[in-house]
């Protein structure tokens, strides 16, 4: 099971040291607006003297919905609030994504990829209401981060929950049989290794929904599973993976620290 920090809890000045750091390669003005939108701060159980930070920051005035975000992740020492190691990356919000304040989460599970390696993550929730008849929809978005020297480097990019119709107009389902199926997506570490980090395993609690006219909908549970695989770079799957839960379809790219 994840074990998340709340929104917020950052130390003073925190937040405003990792908006003007020069670590990404920029350092805004004064006068630029770079309003905090969503903050958490967790000291990493795994190393106490390290502080675990995310930010996402509004890069102009627009309204909520229509924003331009830099999403900054980064690894403070905890005594003296020291920046250590960091990643971000920009998002353009619309009709499928938008932040609120509370959008932003630490997962400092045991992912233990390796002897005296373990991944920490970020997971981003979007509150948009997105379209009204999707094709598929996938929501909070897990990024596994590791520590190498003064980066943090993501390694795994995978949405907890999905949903997508499998029969009918989802757009019409009052007026005809309509089956969807959604997934609760969770992470386990596997026993074997390859390219130097455990493999880990993927479990899927998919309910399908089935919609009739005139009829009680009726609801079924499976699972399925998936193995991921590092290859060097990144955890990729084994085997099939032509199924709708597994991935982040759309994650853009997280960016180096310069």
């Amino acid at each position: 099971m994840p074990a998340l920090a709340a929104a917020g809890d950052c130390p003073d000045g925190v937040v405003e040291s990792l908006r003007v750091s020069d670590a990404f390669g920029e350092i805004p003005p004064p006068d630029y607006p770079m309003n905090v939108v969503a903050e958490t701060c967790k000291v990493w159980p795994y190393d106490t003297d390290r502080l675990l930070v995310a930010v996402a920051y509004s890069t102009d005035e627009s309204f909520a919905g229509n924003r331009s975000l830099h999403i900054r992740v980064a690894m403070f020492d905890a005594g003296d609030h020291r920046f250590l190691a960091g990643y971000a990356r920009r998002e353009e919000e619309d009709a499928g994504f938008e932040l609120s304040e509370r959008s932003l989460s630490l997962d400092t599970a045991r992912y233990d990829l390796a002897p005296g390696i373990r991944a920490f993550g970020v997971i981003v929730d979007s509150v948009a209401s997105g379209p009204s008849c999707p094709e598929h929809s996938s929501d909070h978005e897990l990024s596994l981060f590791v520590v190498q020297g003064q980066q943090l480097r993501p390694v795994l990019a995978q949405d907890l929950y999905a949903w997508a119709p499998v029969e009918g107009d989802s757009c019409r389902w009052s007026m005809g049989r309509t089956v969807s199926d959604s997934a609760q997506i969770t992470l386990a570490m596997a026993d074997e290794s390859h390219a130097g980090y455990r493999d880990i395993r993927l479990t899927a609690k998919i309910t399908r929904y089935t919609n009739e006219p005139d009829r009680d909908g009726t609801e079924r549970t499976r699972s399925e599973h998936r193995l991921l695989r590092y290859d060097g770079r990144r955890y990729r799957p084994v085997g099939d993976d032509d199924v709708f839960w597994l991935g982040s379809p759309g994650s853009p790219e997280w960016r180096d620290v310069q």
